[in-house]
């Protein structure tokens, strides 16, 4: 099992390496969701590859953004020297992106991001035929949707630790829509982190997750068959990182051992909010994933106020202290921060601490939080790179007079790298092969994450130049780190159809079809509310008007499946299907296929793919703007428009409500979520913009 850590800079990435990370995930200074991290530009990614690879590890590069059509150029020279990089891999969300390094790079091994909303099996195997060697899975998946997920063979990696998205991954528009920063591109202004009002009153930071911790839960991750347990945090410090790092390092190491309370208090400390969450893929609580009261760092309790005096406080210690400790008290809505300068503090102890400014509204007894520990960054710091062993390699070289010498290297897991020599192996006079002189050549493997271990040597009397064996081994390392991408799926060149304007109308309601096409509408889309085969069913048997089926954004296998089987069952009664993520377009479908908001087209690369899956209609990003859906049109293509109604900006699994209540099993208001048109409750920010709510 793989732990995989961020680095958001180099100094991350060093304490990446040093707190014992197999491998790490950085961004290039182009087309990463993380623009605002320090990330890496030409000279800084080379020298970080070579520098994780030295110690053994492997390193990802995120191209994980969605690319807009006159971007594609810079894509390619962004793609040019990730490959050139010798990075280990490549994270895109974009399947334009993917299209494209198929073409350009195919020796690239590609991991699907958890922005493509892979949900369920079919959009695994779906991946794994156009050539994705893993998949991040969106981070809604419980357990045993990750566990079918892996049982495909397809490597698959999980979220553990770190900041959690309240929308569907890949799915949210908010960001984008109100402030031009769109999240789908890298530039999140993270609206979720602020405070809402809902319609009675009712107020918090209601779309704020608390973090994700499944430190406890290594075993059944492993267990699952999850390849790589992944820490979120390219925004967080190279402190955050090795804290982080170091705690799942020893989790994994060491299984059968219980997670000590000092590691879960240093996981706590180094940034919390308001305690963790396991997320979606252990719990269903919805209250105990949310942190409606603080967004930010919350620090842990570390004293309580014994005195107030103006810009001074006493307060006594119920943790060691220690001088430069941040520290942060807090009343209501007041916050003050200060830094901690005295003598060291054990618990029991009282101490002092002095604000800029008179401190209001604070009382006796309130408690202190300390947001940074001075020896927590001093412990992080000191991490050294261990001596973790290597990948260890087996060689069998075939060296016979008069034939091409042959070398393959083996990795533990059974990988293969082989190379033929492009010269015939001559007979030796004095210096014959030996093992000796065939480790020395082929054990020359500083930069690489191996090792040499076992040498076989077939045949005898054979001579070859150093200068050849060298490159044999480079030739034959290449084929070990750049499998050959087997794909069930070509990668050919499309041509994008096109298609006369015509106006299509969505309705919940599907007694409205016939009424629709009367006032005008080419077509009528059906978007039921309630996707239970039993009421889809019951709805279908009244009309008989043909539409479009749009299936929901989020589907798990079996929920796919039930969907295709009340397809096939109505297949007469449908124009055809529309799909809003990857994994639909894996399920088998008797009628045509057209493509959502949920597939994100920005480009016409990725139409072009969508095309070859048989998506004859692709609905267009809605973040585009009129010179971009110029720029994506020029190019030819089947594509809808929405232009007229209200835009999904972000889908939950949790009500706002409820969350707040603390998820109480019962509440009169919930009937009014089940009203006839849908819209529930009201969403009110800072500045007094509404956002509708709708179940």
């Amino acid at each position: 099992m793989e732990l995989l850590a961020p680095a958001g800079n180099r100094k991350a990435l060093d304490a990446a390496i040093a707190a014992g990370a197999d491998a790490v995930y950085l961004g290039y200074t182009a087309f990463s969701a993380r623009s605002y991290a320090g990330n890496f530009d030409d000279k800084g990614l080379t020298d970080a590859v070579r520098a994780a690879h030295q110690a053994g590890r492997k390193v990802y590069v995120t191209v994980n953004t969605l690319v807009k059509e006159t971007e594609i150029p810079e894509l390619l020279k962004a793609m040019d020297t990730v490959a050139a990089s010798r990075a280990d891999a490549v994270l895109i969300q974009d399947l334009g992106v993917l299209r494209l390094a198929r073409l350009r790079h195919p020796e690239l091994p590609l991991h699907a991001s958890t922005q493509m909303t892979v949900n369920n099996v079919q959009g695994v195997r779906l991946l794994k035929k156009l050539g994705i060697q893993r998949v991040v899975p969106a981070r809604e998946c419980r357990l045993s949707e990750l566990k079918a997920m892996a049982e495909t063979g397809t490597e698959i990696e999980a979220f553990v630790h770190g900041a959690l998205c309240v929308c569907v991954s890949g799915q949210c528009l908010f960001s984008g829509m109100i402030g031009g920063r769109s999240g789908n591109r890298g530039k999140c202004s993270q609206p979720c982190r602020l405070p809402y009002t809902l319609s009675d009153g009712t107020a918090g930071y209601l779309l704020s997750p608390k973090d994700l911790m499944l430190i406890n839960r290594v075993r059944e991750l492993r267990a699952a068959g999850i390849a790589s347990l992944k820490i979120e945090g390219r925004m967080k410090s190279p402190e955050y990182v090795a804290t982080v790092t170091d705690a799942y390092r020893q989790a994994i190491d060491h299984p059968s051992v219980p997670v000590t309370t000092e590691t879960l208090m240093a996981l706590k400390q180094v940034f919390n909010r308001g305690g963790f969450t396991e997320g979606y893929v252990f719990s269903r609580n919805h209250a105990a994933l949310m942190s409606w009261e603080k967004p930010n760092h919350w620090g842990i309790p570390v004293g309580h106020v014994t005195h107030i005096n103006g810009r001074s406080i006493e307060a006594r210690a119920d943790m060691a202290l220690a001088s430069g400790d941040v520290l942060q008290v807090r009343s209501g809505s007041m916050e003050q921060d200060c830094s901690y300068n005295g003598q060291p503090v054990r618990p029991g102890m009282t101490f002092r601490i002095t604000f800029e400014k008179a401190v209001y509204g604070l009382k006796p007894d309130d408690t202190v939080w300390r947001l940074v520990s001075v020896r927590q960054n001093e412990k992080a710091h000191v991490f050294t790179p261990e001596e973790r062993k290597r990948i260890k390699l087996s060689a069998v070289l075939e060296a016979i007079p008069g034939k091409p010498a042959r070398l393959s290297f083996m990795d533990p897991d059974g990988r293969n790298g082989e190379a033929i020599g492009s010269k015939k192996v001559e007979m030796a006079g004095k210096n014959a092969l030996d093992e000796e002189t065939v480790r020395k050549s082929l054990g020359k493997l500083r930069e690489t994450p191996y090792v040499l271990d076992e040498i076989k040597l077939i045949g005898e009397q054979a001579f070859m130049p150093v200068s050849e064996l060298n490159a044999l081994r480079r030739s034959a390392l290449e084929a070990l780190m750049r499998p050959v991408i087997e794909s069930g799926t070509s990668i050919d060149d499309v041509k994008l159809p096109h298609q006369s304007m015509g106006l299509t109308v969505v309705t919940e309601n599907l007694s409205e079809a016939s009424g629709l096409i009367e006032a005008g509408a080419d077509q009528v889309a059906w978007m039921p509310r309630d996707y239970r085969t039993e009421v889809l069913e019951a709805m279908l048997q009244s009309v008989n008007t043909p539409v479009i089926f749009v299936l929901p954004t989020v589907t798990e296998t079996v929920e796919l499946q039930a969907l295709s089987a009340f397809v096939q069952t109505h297949a007469s009664q449908f124009i055809a299907v529309q799909v809003n993520n990857i994994g639909q377009i894996g399920e088998k479908w008797p009628v045509p296929l057209v493509g959502g908001q949920g597939l994100n087209v920005m480009n016409s690369e990725c139409a072009k793919l969508y095309t070859q899956l048989g998506v004859s209609r692709l609905t267009v990003s809605c973040e585009l703007n009129a010179k971009e859906l110029r720029d994506l049109m020029a190019s030819g293509g089947d594509y809808e428009l929405e232009c007229y109604g209200r835009v999904q900006l972000m889908m939950l699994t949790h009500c706002p409500r409820r969350t707040r209540m603390g998820d109480q099993t019962t509440d009169g208001r919930c009937n009014a979520c089940a009203s006839e048109d849908g819209w529930c409750e009201t969403l009110t920010d800072r500045k007094g913009m509404q956002f509708k709510l709708r179940r």
